[in-house]
């Protein structure tokens, strides 16, 4: 069995007592140089990792394939309660080619995704301001009002204000 093959086996199967153990030897592959090992490495730390793991699926968020930077984000999602890995994820909203797979993944975050998606709520590009009013429309509470308000009235781009508006009014009735 190759072990691409063994690792989406893994991938499926049910942690058992020896989690921690399988997670650290599955973490040193996500810098194979196989891509298809790298991914169905990181792909299986989604199962069987840790808060541990976060790290190290962050440096995979980095790497200079597409794909292997695209499984990190959906393996970084399945921390909900991590804000760290939230953050990470985070970081990717300024990449346009990145960005709608970090928005699908901190509005499944819920409450993590709302504090990451928020420290981008004044960057400098406008398409990155818009994707967080995306996402706080999912997942915004009363907690991302007052920001949201500010770029409603103040963000330069029209767009924005509008996305900020919906936000706001959807955020409101939220806690």
């Amino acid at each position: 069995m190759t072990r691409t093959k063994a690792l989406e086996r893994l991938a499926l199967a049910t942690p058992t007592d020896r989690r921690a153990e399988v997670a650290k030897a599955v973490e040193k592959l996500i810098a194979e140089q196989d891509p298809f090992v790298r991914k169905a490495a990181v792909k299986t730390l989604a199962v069987w990792g840790a808060k541990e793991q976060i790290p190290a699926l962050g440096q995979a968020l980095t790497h200079n394939d597409v794909f292997t930077r695209k499984a990190a984000i959906e393996a970084l999602a399945t921390f909900k309660e991590e804000q760290q890995a939230g953050d990470l994820i985070a970081k990717r909203l300024p990449e346009g080619a990145e960005r709608g797979d970090a928005s699908k993944a901190l509005q499944a975050m819920g409450p993590v995704g709302q504090t990451a998606a928020l420290k981008y709520m004044k960057h400098t590009e406008w398409t990155v301001r818009l994707e967080v009013c995306n996402i706080l429309k999912v997942v915004g509470t009363q907690q991302c009002l007052k920001a949201l308000q500010a770029a409603a009235a103040q963000d330069q781009n029209g767009i924005v204000r509008m996305a900020a508006g919906e936000a706001a009014q959807i955020a409101a009735t939220r806690k």
